[in-house]
């Protein structure tokens, strides 16, 4: 009679235990499952500056519908674009595009998938190639650290260069950066890369001078009817500053008031120019439309610069709210009035 008490007891456990596997089971199904079964592709060698393309597969294996919220990538050279809905036993396609213009030998990026499969709420898919540069230049970059309206001609030369095969020929360039210009022609025996046998030509870079204040980034790129790579981009970077900088570049007093016991409310900023020579640009007055703002101006950090006070006297302060100008006259022709906004109120 125990043994059969025994028995039966052992089986409803059993069947208890599998009505719970069950049950799990169908919560585990239910929903969308993201499955991809390729995460990692490699595209092998590639010319530097090509525009590739590869797809990825996923499959929702769940019960609902499996959504795409959100895409993003490791690598600004990457863009990736998904099927945003995919219904349940359907399979999408994600599309990885990428610009090996700024990578150089093997490269490994990633792409990112936010999805509504709460088991696998984020997918990570790699791409791998190697970017192989067949053109070469030298010294290999644009760059400039200029002031605005610099007076020496802002050129820079690059000579370009091929092997396997070395015979080629440029077509055309462009810049991505409006103010840089370039020309090429063949270059000459004296700037020729050594240990490149074939075709070189010379790019001639020569940036305007009225290029406006802030970095320089871009590329080169250089079209060419070389059979393995016909495209070559060369980097362009540096700033163009301005010829007298002040810090802060525009002045908020805020909204302010003159404490008991103190006899002026003032700030101090930095005012720096960036000529070659400390004598070449000297500052010689300064005026303001703001009334009863008074500035005074002294040594600096460096020979290139200066502090300038700019404060108002307790009772001299306007009531309320005020905007104006402070005006620095220098002696260089570059810049020769330098203008500050300047604004504020008492209370």
């Amino acid at each position: 009679m125990k043994t059969i008490r025994r028995s039966y007891l052992l089986a409803l456990a059993l069947l208890v235990i599998a009505c719970v596997s069950l049950s799990s089971s169908a919560q585990e199904a239910a929903g969308p499952k993201a499955v991809v079964p390729t995460t990692v592709l490699d595209l092998g060698k590639n010319p530097r500056g090509e525009r590739l393309e590869t797809k990825f597969t996923i499959e929702n294996q769940g019960t609902e519908t499996l959504r795409i919220t959100d895409t993003g990538s490791s690598c600004a050279c990457m863009v990736v674009a998904a099927d945003t809905e995919i219904a349940p036993g359907e399979a999408g396609e994600v599309v990885v595009a990428i610009d090996s213009e700024v990578l150089e030998g093997p490269s490994r990026v990633t792409a990112a998938l936010v999805t509504n499969d709460p088991a696998n709420p984020k997918i990570l898919l790699q791409v791998m190639l190697e970017a192989v540069p067949y053109l070469a230049a030298k010294p290999g970059f644009f760059h400039y650290t200029v002031h605005r309206g610099f007076q020496e001609r802002g050129e820079i030369a690059q000579t370009v260069a091929a092997s396997d095969p070395p015979e080629f020929a440029i077509e055309r360039v462009e810049s991505t950066v409006p103010s840089l210009e370039v020309s090429f022609r063949e270059a000459e025996p004296a700037e020729r890369i050594a240990g490149y046998q074939g075709s070189q030509y010379r790019l001639i870079g020569v940036l305007d001078p009225d290029a406006p204040v802030g970095p320089l980034t871009g590329f080169v790129r250089v079209h060419t009817t070389h059979e393995k790579q016909k495209l070559f981009s060369i980097p362009v970077s540096g700033f163009v500053r301005p010829v007298v900088a002040l810090t802060p570049p525009r002045l908020d007093f805020g909204t302010f008031s003159i404490p008991e016991g103190e006899d002026r409310y003032g700030v101090t900023l930095r005012v720096q120019h960036f000529l070659e020579n400390a004598d070449d640009l000297q500052i010689t007055k300064i005026e303001t439309d703001i009334p009863n703002l008074e500035s005074e101006l002294h040594e600096g950090r460096t020979d290139h610069d200066w502090f300038l006070d700019l404060w108002f006297e307790k009772d001299k302060a306007p009531a309320g709210k005020f905007n104006g100008t402070v005006k620095l006259h220098t002696t260089s022709e570059l810049a020769p009035i330098v203008e500050l906004e300047v604004k504020g109120e008492r209370v």
